[in-house]
């Protein structure tokens, strides 16, 4: 295969890693809405900008604090979370070696030296940006049902479409 082929399978994959490391995002969001127990505004207003990083920290407290009440549950949301920490930290270094394949200078040797001296491609080859969106996927699962099963928990939570429908049948 040549290094243009092996390129451009590499940035196929980052994109599909990207797109679903994007719903992982969105899902961190939501999960932490459930363990606040608000929707949409409210939620958005709370973690409005928040990088994933941050989002993981702010659910290791609520955790920490006894949120959600179920032990059991507190527990799922903590491996989940240690998931998510790790998939980012890989997330990260994979597109910043891959990003870094494609300049010259001593970023590449940087990057050459962490991989310690081989290639880029024989260090991130394609298998291990899918099997990393394959994680990603799994976490967004078991977020999203963390999340119902929470919402279920602290009743229904007020939704922008739940405020729109009450002010349309007043």
């Amino acid at each position: 295969m040549t290094r243009k082929e092996n390129l451009r399978r590499m940035w196929e994959a980052l994109g599909r890693m990207t797109s679903t490391f994007a719903m992982l995002d969105l899902t961190m969001h939501h999960l932490v809405w459930g363990l606040i127990g608000v929707g949409n505004p409210a939620g958005r207003a709370v973690t409005d900008r928040m990088t994933v990083l941050q989002l993981v920290e702010l659910t290791e407290r609520l955790v920490d604090e006894g949120i959600p009440r179920d032990e059991g549950r507190r527990e799922r949301v903590r491996r989940v979370v240690a998931g998510v920490k790790r998939v980012n930290e890989d997330r990260n270094r994979f597109t910043h070696a891959l990003l870094a394949v494609e300049e010259s200078g001593p970023r590449m040797a940087r990057i050459r030296e962490v991989v310690r001296g081989r290639d880029a491609f024989e260090a991130v080859d394609v298998s291990h940006v899918d099997n990393l969106r394959e994680r990603c996927g799994d976490l967004v699962g078991e977020m999203a049902v963390l999340w119902g099963e929470m919402v279920e928990e602290v009743g229904a939570v007020r939704t922008f479409g739940d405020l729109w429908r009450q002010e349309k049948q007043e």
